[in-house]
């Protein structure tokens, strides 16, 4: 790319400077989707930038006047400055794309819940799973067929795909394996798919993550079932404490319920309906103990939490290495 050879009027053209680089974008994204002032460290954690650089892409941004600090010291936490006259539009802009993502993933899951005879489970893979992924990268979809002939549903499951790839934008590569493929595989290949993204099913991870283990589907599945109590109450737990340092997590999820309710099947709807309820009568102080309750109630609804949609992926990777913390923990 040429170099600018002119400047254009930055009262006429002010996005040109508030998101010139992605440093900025990225500070601006965290703090839009925390909604409350983060400090600099939390914000070098939640922008995935380097602490020491944070100071400078802030004073860049107060400069413009779309953030401020807020409190005394020398480190004092940094918000979004709402009364500047484009924050509602930054906000809408990081909330679109927030929001596509959630949308591709519930639109993957109801593909896939469609097809009959349903597969064993799917995942997303690769590089979009790990987050590291580029405008070139597909989305991979791995499928974890049964013993019946995955014709009787491609043919579907191609539509579903293709509506989603039209409707998003986005392209999306199908890898169909089954459980003799998921056993053969390498170490090196096995490491890649613990970094998988369940979207149906037990993650592709349980059929191989126990030493001396058979191979056994059947088996590999009884050992998620007993091990998905104590993930869940992982999730639970580190989601409860992702709500006191960002209470606007709550805020984000009830806005995710209420756009989910509408399109969801009649199984979903009840129990994500008692999710509103919960978020809009329960203090926050209240709800964090209900997530790490171990009733019957608080096992239940934690199978349908609204809050891994609305996640960072530095929070997402906060709960995946939660969850791996507490498998390893249930292997020894």
């Amino acid at each position: 790319m040429r170099p600018i050879s002119t400047h254009q009027s930055t009262l006429r053209f002010p996005f040109n400077e508030l998101l010139s680089t992605e440093s900025a974008v990225r500070v601006l994204r965290a703090l839009v989707l925390a909604q409350v002032p983060l400090a600099r460290r939390e914000l070098a954690r939640q922008s995935g930038l380097h602490v020491n650089g944070i100071a400078r892409v802030v004073q860049g941004l107060e400069k413009h006047g779309i953030a401020e600090s807020v409190g005394e010291g020398r480190s004092r936490p940094t918000r979004l400055r709402l009364e500047h006259p484009l924050a509602q539009s930054i906000q809408s802009l990081f909330f679109a794309e927030r929001d596509r993502f959630v949308r591709i993933l519930d639109s993957l899951k109801r593909a896939i819940a469609q097809l009959d005879p349903p597969p064993r489970s799917a995942w997303i893979e690769g590089p979009v799973a790990s987050g590291d992924d580029y405008s070139s990268d597909a989305l991979v979809l791995g499928v974890l067929a049964d013993t019946v002939d995955r014709k009787a549903w491609a043919p579907q499951l191609r539509r579903g795909l293709n509506t989603i790839q039209r409707t998003e934008d986005v392209g999306i590569e199908t890898r169909v394996c089954w459980r003799a493929d998921l056993l053969s595989l390498e170490e090196t290949e096995r490491d890649l798919l613990r970094k998988a993204l369940p979207i149906h099913g037990p993650p592709p991870s349980a059929l191989f993550d126990r030493r001396g283990d058979s191979g056994d589907f059947a088996q590999a599945q009884e050992r998620t079932h007993a091990q998905h109590d104590r993930r869940s109450a992982t999730y639970g737990a580190e989601i409860a404490r992702l709500i006191h340092r960002r209470p606007g997590l709550v805020r984000e999820a009830l806005r995710y319920l209420e756009r989910r309710i509408p399109a969801s099947s009649p199984n979903e709807v009840p129990e994500l309906e008692e999710w509103r309820d919960i978020l809009q009568s329960y203090s926050n102080a209240r709800l964090r103990d209900f997530l790490a309750q171990t009733s019957e109630r608080a096992v239940r609804m934690r199978q349908s939490m609204p809050f891994p949609a609305v996640l960072t992926e530095q929070e997402r990777q906060l709960l995946r290495a939660a969850a791996s913390s507490a498998q390893d923990g249930s292997s020894t």
